[in-house]
């Protein structure tokens, strides 16, 4: 697979504003969320010494949220009818939206629990009919509850983010950074390395990679130091009973369980990676 190594060196007087472009998403501001997937720009000059863009086909479950206003989040085809992404991308409860070219229409909820920081910063979208992958590939796999990503574990991360500060989004990178704070007990871990969040790779996936599967083992939150990011450990055994809540909320609204279907949370669900 491509591995994409991004440098960003920003000053200490930045941070403050980084974080707070990647935690005010279109949404907050009263939109329609409206997710897709850009075509691989042709002609793109990369900002970075020895980038290169993530393969569009390795990853057919990441879409982008289309902000419209210059902010973006990313988000995880977890099941057939069921998006994963960030907390802080969703101001409230919202919906309508819909998957642009796909034609889903789509409603999100974000984890009551989460408290404004990088722990339980996540959130689930439900559309009212199947995201048909391209060719039928399968969906992306949350990790089972455990400790990992464990110290020093390389994590690989992928968004639709800029490659600098205040740099464009909607080209799907991907890189890898180990672990400097791993998520026992707080329920978020750290990488920092030479790959780093910027606006846009908020609510996109963190990956743990072994030679026969992959697993979403994280949800990026946002930036804490020079070159650290942070990500919500889905993981944690927090996030997997917010899971189990949100289901049964969703059912006891009149939803279908088999609508409610989450690689790696249903074992019955047979369209997931390994």
């Amino acid at each position: 697979m491509d591995i994409y190594s991004k440098t960003i060196r920003w000053p200490a007087s930045t941070l403050a504003l980084v974080s707070f472009a990647l935690a005010i998403p279109a949404a907050a501001q009263g939109q329609d969320i409206e997710l897709f997937r850009p075509d691989s720009p042709v002609g793109v000059k990369l900002q970075v010494q020895g980038g290169q863009e993530a393969t569009l086909s390795f990853w057919p479950a990441t879409f982008v949220f289309d902000g419209k206003d210059g902010d973006s989040c990313t988000a995880t085809a977890v099941g057939p009818k069921v998006l994963l992404t960030a907390a802080h991308c969703i101001f409230a409860d919202v919906g309508p939206g819909v998957i642009v070219r796909y034609s889903n229409k789509l409603k999100c909820w974000r984890n009551k629990q989460w408290n404004g920081g990088a722990a339980r910063d996540v959130a689930l979208c439900l559309t009212d009919k199947p995201i048909r992958l391209e060719q039928s590939a399968p969906y992306e796999r949350i990790a089972p509850v455990s400790g990992e990503p464990a110290l020093q574990r390389p994590v690989t991360m992928l968004g639709y983010g800029c490659t600098v500060q205040g740099g464009s989004t909607g080209v799907l990178y991907q890189g890898q950074s180990p672990v400097v704070r791993p998520p026992v007990p707080d329920r978020f871990f750290s990488t920092s390395g030479t790959v780093a969040l910027c606006a846009g790779d908020s609510g996109g996936a963190a990956y743990l990679f072994n030679d026969t599967s992959r697993r979403i083992v994280g949800v990026a939150a946002m930036v804490s130091g020079k070159e650290t990011s942070d990500f919500a450990a889905t993981s944690d055994a927090s996030v997997h009973a917010w899971i189990a809540r949100w289901t049964k909320d969703r059912i006891d609204e009149g939803r279908a369980k088999e609508d409610l279907k989450i690689c790696g949370i249903d074992q019955t669900l047979n369209s997931c990676h390994r």
